[in-house]
């Protein structure tokens, strides 16, 4: 397999993290970090001026002001289109990676996977046409597969992935107002989409909510 000389750019809403991510990617020497950021605000900025050829990216943005999640990825999808993504996130459930690669996105791993380690071939390997899912997300689709479980009732395979989106930002503390006006959607459309997840969910209350949802994602 021939090697390709790639532009990293990095970014999470934690320090650690992109230490962390910064030294893996940094034991290759075909790979070069040319930025990191904390914010989606910064993120732009650096995407802007600096060579990026692969974007490792996080979900999840606690506390930024700019909208992230799936609003975040079809964002970057549509204005780098050229840049390989790579999200990194400890949302891993099965609906939500197939809408993540249905959106054009390279590769994804979940924040508790070892494969973390393994950056420098993962990159190699899109970079020769691979699509990557970590091992521990990949079963889980094979099982959402042959189990069927789409079909079944109270799936997060029923909800559209904006309901998901809206879901998640109730689940991490956003009132409806709030996520409207993050989001820049309507106070009605999130009511809406609100109202639809939790009759798809089978839930009436947001603290029934967020237990279904802790318990959907594997977390307790």
């Amino acid at each position: 397999m021939h090697n390709t000389l790639s532009n990293v750019v990095l970014a999470d809403d934690h320090a650690v993290v992109l230490a962390g991510l910064r030294s893996v990617i940094l034991q290759s020497p075909l790979l070069t970090v040319t930025g990191m950021a904390q914010t989606i605000t910064d993120l732009m900025e650096l995407l802007r001026s600096v060579p990026c050829d692969v974007l490792i990216c996080d979900f999840a943005f606690y506390n930024d002001p700019m909208p992230d999640g799936m609003q975040l990825i079809r964002q970057l999808r549509r204005h780098y289109p050229h840049i390989s993504l790579i999200v990194l996130s400890s949302y891993d459930n099965v609906t939500m990676v197939r809408q993540l690669m249905g959106l054009g996105i390279k590769g994804f791993i979940s924040k508790t996977s070892h494969e973390i380690n393994q950056l420098p071939e993962i990159i190699q390997r899109i970079h020769h046409g691979e699509n990557y899912v970590d091992s521990q997300t990949s079963l889980a689709l094979l099982n959402h597969i042959i189990n069927n479980d789409s079909k079944g009732s109270g799936s997060l395979a029923e909800l559209s992935s904006r309901e998901i989106e809206v879901v998640r930002l109730v689940v991490d503390g956003m009132s409806v107002t709030e996520i409207a006006a993050y989001l820049n959607r309507s106070l009605k459309t999130i009511s809406g989409q609100k109202k639809k997840a939790m009759r798809k969910l089978g839930v009436n209350t947001d603290t029934a909510l967020v237990n279904v949802w802790h318990k959907l994602n594997g977390q307790h």
